[in-house]
């Protein structure tokens, strides 16, 4: 965080920003929005080290109880901005409905991409005070550093969604191209990552299964993900490699085959470039843990720590010692799904793209960067919200002084 606020330093690929804008409720007080505006644009212009300006563009909440209203009234302040695309940071409403975020982002996502915070959480900063003779919203006391803290993060998660990656490895992979796949509710997310996160591209495409990518269509996206980011200037890779969150299908290992394929055909890619799948699992039947044995005990595990079960199967630990959690670490089993691949250099990449862990620079991440990106968007963009309250709510519903339906 450090070097990111150093302006020295700052975010590793910083490429300039399209318009960006910043979506509030009415009901939240025009002092407290005009001062996260102006922190909001200094610490991005902080940490790009480029030109940044928010637009502000106000909707009304005041009559906007039901998920549909809240919508409505988001999407409608858009329309009525003519805003067509972009990126921003959307205050979320007091007594915002459970999913309006993730449906929000879903709804608008072919022209805006939202990082979102609570109004809620923004008003807990500020206290009234007086001063020149009035009453202001101001930050005190012990309030500053922690919001400090808040705008921070928030910025790098407006950086996140505009692309611009806050720093990248030192050295390459082992393995030059990896494709990190995970599918969920009908939506496939890829992540083309090269150069040790020099380039990293995060593209998306619904799905007709609900966890398993057709043949044609994986043969599709990483074709035209693949030969899209040849023509932009990445070198050609000499392994492509996919990391699948959870188990590979067959169909899938054809699709990665048969685009592969074509590019070598068409001279894009060598002759003998080596290809392999990687199945990445959170949770493992197994059970199997590590632990390091201290002071006549055992503690967690130094983060990186790895072993390996057979010549395609192993576990490696992305959280550990020296960062502070809670219980024993619980490390990633690891399996070699397709392709002749070293195990080591296997383990060995997924630690070090953990290492981009963007989100949260102090902390650590339980997965290599290109499939949190998808899971990250996933989460968002394909969670299971309720389109059809959202889309045809009942305005006047019985339901709606029972606040418990209206908010979490």
């Amino acid at each position: 965080m450090g070097y990111l606020l150093d302006p020295r330093r700052g975010a590793a690929l910083s490429k300039g920003f399209d318009q960006q804008y910043l979506v509030a409720p009415e009901g939240v007080p025009r002092g407290i929005v005009e001062d996260f505006q102006d922190r909001m644009e200094k610490t991005m212009r902080q940490m790009s080290q480029m030109a940044f300006s928010l637009q502000p563009v106000l909707f009304k909440d005041a009559d906007a109880r039901t998920l549909k209203q809240q919508v409505d009234a988001i999407v409608g302040a858009l329309d009525g901005a003519g805003v067509r695309e972009g990126h921003a940071v959307l205050i979320l409403p007091d007594r915002a409905a459970g999913d309006l975020h993730n449906f929000i982002k879903r709804k608008v996502m072919d022209r805006l991409q939202m990082q979102c915070v609570t109004a809620g959480n923004l008003r807990s900063f500020y206290e009234m005070v007086p001063r020149n003779g009035k009453a202001e919203y101001a930050v005190v006391g012990e309030s500053s550093s922690q919001y400090a803290s808040f705008i921070r993060y928030t910025a790098l998660g407006l950086l996140i969604v505009n692309r611009q990656w806050p720093w990248t490895l030192n050295e390459k992979t082992a393995y030059d191209a990896y494709v990190g796949v995970d599918v969920l509710h009908n939506t496939a997310a890829f992540t083309f990552f090269y150069e040790g996160g020099q380039r990293c591209f995060v593209r998306t495409q619904p799905s007709k299964q609900k966890e398993k990518l057709l043949r044609s269509q994986a043969r599709s996206m990483i074709y035209q993900g693949l030969a899209e980011d040849l023509a932009g200037g990445v070198a050609p890779p000499r392994s492509v490699v996919m990391h699948r969150d959870g188990h590979v299908f067959q169909s899938e290992w054809l699709g990665l085959q048969d685009a592969v394929g074509q590019l070598v055909q068409e001279g894009r890619l060598p002759a003998d470039v080596t290809t392999g799948i990687v199945e990445i699992h959170k949770h493992s039947a197994m059970g199997v843990r590590l632990a390091a044995e201290r002071q006549g005990g055992l503690w967690n595990p130094k983060a990186g720590s790895w072993f390996d079960i057979s010549d395609t199967e192993g576990i490696v630990c992305l959280t550990g010692w020296p960062f502070r959690l809670r219980g024993t670490v619980n490390p990633l089993f690891v399996r070699i799904a397709r392709g002749k691949l070293s195990l080591k250099s296997v383990l060995q990449d997924i630690f070090w793209m953990s290492q981009l862990c963007w989100m949260v620079p102090d902390r650590c991440i339980r997965l290599p960067i290109d499939l949190k990106l998808c899971d990250d968007f996933l989460r968002s963009s394909a969670a299971d919200a309720d389109d059809d309250e959202a889309e045809f709510g009942e305005e006047n519903s019985e339901m709606e002084g029972d606040d418990t339906l209206l908010h979490t």
